[in-house]
């Protein structure tokens, strides 16, 4: 799914994770259904499909948090920002990304190589709508409330 994503091919990613997803949750895996899910919610994210993407997006964190995934918040909030673009909320979407990406830096991890390629569309995507500046004022603004919350104690694992 993972080199069918990053070659573009979507549909083809879409069938893979949906494969995967169904024999995961056949097992009862809830970490990997929740990994799963959410490159399911990316693939939604990038083919237009918010609705989609939104339902395996909270699909995914309730898995994650079931797992006792500390980043799974930030992975899922990193693809909610694409849901909140496609129905033109760049603010919040901002806001989305800024918070994943400053959870990620705190936990020295950074996304598979398809999620880097989808969060770096996601930005581009997000500096074009409010334009360069504006981005970057709400990213700073948003990742300095962030660091002043402290690490989370919600969760017992980093992965």
């Amino acid at each position: 799914g993972e080199v069918a994503r990053l070659e573009g091919d979507f549909e083809g990613a879409r069938a893979y994770y949906e494969r995967c997803l169904a024999i995961f949750h056949e097992l009862g895996d809830t970490w990997h259904s929740a990994a799963v899910g959410h490159n399911l919610g990316w693939v939604f994210v990038e083919t237009g499909r918010s609705a989609e993407a939104q339902v395996a997006f909270e699909e995914s964190l309730a898995h994650f948090t079931l797992a006792g995934n500390r980043v799974g918040l930030a992975l899922c909030a990193a693809g909610y920002a694409g849901v909140l673009l496609l129905r033109g909320d760049p603010e919040t979407a901002t806001v989305c990304l800024a918070a994943a990406s400053e959870r990620f830096a705190r936990e020295g991890v950074r996304p598979s190589p398809a999620d880097d390629r989808s969060w770096v569309r996601t930005q581009r995507a997000l500096e074009e709508s409010l334009g360069a500046a504006r981005f970057g004022r709400q990213d700073q603004g948003v990742a300095c409330a962030w660091r002043s919350r402290g690490p989370s104690h919600t969760a017992s694992r980093a992965s």
